[in-house]
């Protein structure tokens, strides 16, 4: 499962590409999922994904990330690759199809928070804070509150 569809990531055509990323998003979720993404080493695949022009892929690549982040590992690998220029990055994007990058927007929401839990994350995180406002305020309403809860997250000190 997770290792075929790792390799069909890098297939030239986008439906392929889409399609295993989306199968990869489902096959995440549980704990068993999230842990054979990092040992297959598909994140560094997985984050060129979110820089690709198909909303679609994005989203699918940024939920599979948003799953693994729940691990400790996870946290650690995705801090690793230097992912969080590239999240907040599709955040601050103005798009006049905002609905089309809602759940692209709140994966990448949840992801930053996720990382805020590990020290690194949240430090990085702590001079993001303007951006994470903007988005706190934003139209849609669950995109409001996942901001607010990242927010909290990363202004939490134990």
């Amino acid at each position: 499962g997770v290792r075929l569809m790792g390799q069909s990531l890098s297939h030239r055509s986008l439906d392929i590409r889409r399609e295993a990323c989306a199968v990869l998003l489902e096959l995440s979720v549980p704990e068993d999922g999230k842990r054979q993404v990092c040992d297959q080493q598909l994140l560094p695949v997985l984050v060129s994904l979110l820089q690709d022009e198909d909303v679609e892929l994005q989203t699918n690549a940024a939920g599979v990330i948003m799953n693994v982040v729940i691990l400790t590992s996870g946290k650690h690998l995705i801090l690793e690759l230097k992912v969080l220029p590239i999240l907040l990055e599709l955040l601050s994007q103005d798009e006049e199809e905002e609905r089309r990058r809602k759940a692209l927007i709140l994966y990448c929401l949840q992801t930053l928070a996720s990382l805020a839990e590990a020290p690194d994350g949240r430090s990085l995180l702590l001079e993001q804070l303007p951006l994470l406002e903007r988005r706190s305020q934003d139209q849609d309403q669950d995109i409001q509150r996942t901001a607010q809860t990242t927010i909290r997250v990363v202004t939490w000190t134990p």
